[in-house]
């Protein structure tokens, strides 16, 4: 979760990289069962690392982001299918 875990750590890898054209978020905690009975501590954790740590990510890296850049979601439904923008 970089930007709430390591800040700065998205300017650190565009300065050295010389900026940020391809983002990839792929950190999934899979989660089964029901959201009745769930744990709550499990069931925020896989919110988290599933949606939250996306947006996260996303903020950090957004300044650093170059022209064009891309930022790809990789989940478990994304490696069947393709899911438009």
């Amino acid at each position: 979760m970089l930007g709430r875990r390591r800040p700065g750590a998205a300017a650190a890898a565009a300065r050295e990289l010389g900026g940020i054209e391809l983002l990839v978020h792929c950190a999934v905690t899979a989660y089964s069962g029901g959201a009745l009975d769930a744990d709550e501590t499990v069931l925020r954790e896989s919110v988290e690392r599933n949606g939250l740590s996306f947006a996260w990510l996303v903020r950090a890296c957004a300044p650093h982001l170059a022209p064009g850049a891309s930022v790809v979601f990789l989940t478990s439904g994304g490696a069947s299918r393709a899911v438009p923008n």
